[in-house]
């Protein structure tokens, strides 16, 4: 079973793809977005474990 990291990795991982191949501008910053708030939120998990 995968831990909340390697999820928030993963979907970092799709999101990127998406915003790399050839979409609407509206989609990518959509895509960015998303992938920006995985991100922190891994960052928070990450920072609240080594508390």
């Amino acid at each position: 079973m995968a831990t909340t990291d390697e999820k928030l990795i993963k979907a970092i991982e799709v999101l990127a793809d998406k915003i790399t191949s050839e979409i609407k501008a509206d989609d990518a910053l959509k895509f960015t977005q998303a992938a920006q708030n995985a991100a922190n939120t891994a960052i928070c998990l990450k920072n609240k474990d080594m508390m």
